[in-house]
């Protein structure tokens, strides 16, 4: 009778692992993506306060756009790393549920890409 005591004690500790790495890993995106979108609205600001060149310009509207593109990418790549965690952890069950959500988003993403290229033209 000990033993499903210690395999439940075992998996508790392995899924507040993965919570912790998860955890760790939005965190540091919203970060990141948030130090974009800063960097880029001060580069603006400042090409708009001195003599704006070129570099300057492109540059604070590329940083916002990149910030705004690491939050929108910060699920996919959560998915990423629970199907990885999964595959490490032997867990082949949620490994391919973790598969399945990324081929729906990609999926999604390549029709949302011939959509747009359909309506271009």
């Amino acid at each position: 009778m000990v033993a499903p005591l210690e395999s439940d004690a075992v998996a508790a500790v392995c899924v507040e692992r993965m919570d912790a790495v998860l955890a760790q890993l939005l965190a540091a995106g919203t970060w990141l993506s948030c130090a974009l979108i800063a960097a880029g609205l001060a580069s603006t600001a400042i090409a708009d306060v001195i003599r704006p060149s070129a570099v300057v310009t492109v540059a604070g509207p590329l940083l916002v756009r990149s910030g705004i593109a690491v939050v929108i990418a910060l699920p996919v790549v959560r998915v990423a790393a629970m199907a990885l965690m999964f595959a490490r952890s032997r867990d082949f069950r949620f490994f391919a549920v973790a598969l399945s959500v990324l081929a729906i988003i990609a999926a999604g993403l390549a029709i949302g890409i011939g959509w747009h290229a359909h309506l271009q033209g």
